[in-house]
């Protein structure tokens, strides 16, 4: 097996890193939490609701798997339906067992490549829809605060400063991808910059023959960006299901409150709170956001689950985080061994 991603031991350190910070979560979450609520509240749950909260889930890897689709199709590389949501149970496995989500693009365009894709369209297609993530992701915050912005401010408390440090990072990193897709010049030069750097160094024994690939690589990704700038009706396309994406996860604490019988607060309540808590929580340094996922669930919903807070953020949790990693594991594991 390749020296990449994959491999079994950097996975399993990975997933150690995410079970220890866990670990040390729940120990600081859980003194003088009152730990007997958990089992009751699990068995008078409400059985309908914990299926719609796993329905959004299979909405939200959907969407992404239909974006695959139409992208790498658009660009000449017609895959099925089948691999498109086994590139997303991909994305999702690497991005949560590695520090701001770093590892699920590599391992997507990885597994891409493998399929017989070109890595630029394959590149191409990874930078749109992060693109479309991302500019979601604020259009969403922007749509909570204009909701009920006051009532989120006070539930958030503290964690303003985190939130617009999120937002920072989100509207950055539109900019960035937007530039490598609009302006792929700029991409070139920086690429070919960086291999001169290291040829210079000797960390990269031969520049000019990885100088020829990025070539060839970028010829090709100029080719599907200007496919793609000529047809922006796929990219509105594909930024609408991305929206589509996004409200099926943050509908999940939604389908947990109804489950719990926790009060009267509306979806567009619960889920405007779950977007800014997403925005402020995903962009930190942490695989998967854990520790700051599960703190900012206890602080920013305490009032609204009460006593039920802590059952609550361990259904949406395991619906969301735990749950899903278990399942996209098997898929890294099946897929490593193709």
């Amino acid at each position: 097996m390749s020296a990449m991603l994959v491999d079994r031991r950097r996975s399993v350190s990975s997933l150690l890193i995410v079970a220890a910070i866990l670990a040390a979560t729940f120990y600081f979450l859980g003194r003088g939490a009152d730990w007997s609520v958990l089992p009751q509240a699990v068995a008078h749950a409400r059985w309908q609701w914990l299926a719609a909260a796993v329905g959004c889930m299979v909405v939200f890897f959907g969407a992404q798997a239909v974006n695959n689709h139409w992208l790498l199709s658009a660009l000449g590389y017609p895959v099925t339906l089948g691999q498109s949501v086994r590139y997303t149970l991909l994305d999702f496995y690497f991005s949560a067992i590695t520090p701001c989500a770093s590892g699920g693009q590599p391992a997507q365009l990885y597994f891409m490549q493998k399929d017989g894709i070109a890595v630029g369209s394959a590149s191409l297609a990874i930078l749109l829809f992060n693109m479309t993530y991302h500019v979601a992701a604020v259009v969403l915050v922007g749509g909570a605060f204009l909701y009920r912005g006051g009532w989120i401010m006070a539930q958030l408390g503290a964690g303003g400063l985190l939130l617009l440090y999120g937002v920072i990072v989100h509207v950055a990193l539109i900019l960035l991808f937007a530039g490598a897709i609009f302006k792929p010049a700029l991409l070139q030069k920086l690429l070919l910059t960086l291999i001169s750097g290291l040829g210079r160094t000797r960390l990269l024994k031969q520049p000019e023959r990885a100088e020829q690939w990025v070539l060839e690589q970028i010829a090709q990704y100029q080719q599907g960006a200007a496919y793609i700038r000529g047809h922006l009706g796929l990219l509105l396309r594909c930024q609408l299901l991305t929206i589509v994406h996004l409200l099926a996860l943050f509908s999940v604490p939604f389908c947990i409150y109804c489950a719990l019988q926790a009060g009267a607060l509306n979806w567009l309540e619960i889920s405007s709170l779950q977007a800014v808590l997403s925005a402020a929580v995903d962009t930190l340094p942490l695989p998967g956001g854990v520790g700051a996922a599960e703190g900012g669930f206890m602080l920013m919903y305490q009032a609204i689950f009460a006593a039920q807070v802590l059952p609550a953020m361990l259904l949406c949790r395991t619906v969301s985080y735990y749950g899903v990693v278990a399942l996209s594991s098997l898929v890294a594991i099946a897929s490593s061994r193709r």
